[in-house]
């Protein structure tokens, strides 16, 4: 929770977006750690953006 909140103090209305597409690109990098970190404070911000993010990474396996 702190670390998404202090995302947002960073990031604004943006933060869930930036979340995503930090969370996106550890994915397709191979970084499973960081995916599920980042993925972690997007569904902390925007539930229904992390459900998709989780659906289009699970369907890019």
């Amino acid at each position: 929770m702190r670390a998404a909140l202090r995302h947002f103090a960073d990031h604004g209305l943006a933060a869930a977006s930036h979340a995503r597409r930090r969370a996106e690109t550890a994915f397709f990098a191979g970084d499973r750690e960081a995916y599920r970190w980042w993925l972690g404070i997007c569904r902390t911000l925007d539930r229904r953006m992390a459900r998709e993010l989780a659906t289009t990474t699970k369907n890019a396996r």
